[in-house]
């Protein structure tokens, strides 16, 4: 027999079984944190969308305290009836309310939401009303609390409830029902 002066024959070296095992090992992992890390950046969305909504109902709610009429354009509402925010399953906005004339009315922010889809289970027509400080009653917001659960369409099963009490009082619930 011949023998090889090659240096690379003879030593100990992985055989092609055991290449296929571990790159199947690295593929399978790999998809397996892809696939939770998508449900991370969903849940994430999910989150910012909620604290975006949260905000304009805040600011609903310290506008009408407030009284502030600053969307009023040349002094044409004479009756201010607060500030109201609408949400329907793709968008939501914050609208100064005017009681008397309601033309002057005005949409002060809207917002489009971008990957999650809202599901408005209280508030009649999706509708929260916040009334000027000292006008307060217990129907301002709908006669009963409404809620606003709010659910990501890639992850269905991850939801938040946000809460607004009668006292306007507004909190975020994750994937529970709200009091």
């Amino acid at each position: 027999m011949k023998q090889f002066d090659n240096k690379i024959f003879g030593k100990p070296a992985f055989t092609l079984v055991e290449l296929i095992v571990v790159i199947t090992v690295i593929t399978l992992l790999s998809g397996i944190l892809l696939a939770k890390y998508n449900d991370f950046t969903e849940a994430q969305k999910l989150e910012t969308e909620t604290q975006k909504l949260v905000d304009a109902l805040e600011l609903a709610k310290k506008k009408a305290s407030a009284s502030d009429l600053t969307p009023d354009v040349g002094g044409t509402c004479d009756s201010f009836g607060g500030y109201k925010v609408t949400v329907t399953p793709l968008r939501y906005s914050l609208i100064m309310v005017c009681n008397d004339p309601p033309a002057a009315s005005s949409t002060v922010y809207d917002y489009f939401f971008s990957s999650v889809s809202s599901t408005i289970t209280a508030p009649q027509n999706g509708t929260i009303l916040f009334k000027p400080m000292l006008a307060a009653t217990t129907d301002d917001i709908g006669g009963s609390p409404p809620s606003i659960k709010i659910v990501n369409t890639a992850i269905a099963s991850v939801y938040k409830n946000i809460c607004v009490s009668v006292a306007g009082v507004i909190e975020v619930k994750n994937s529970a029902p709200c009091p």
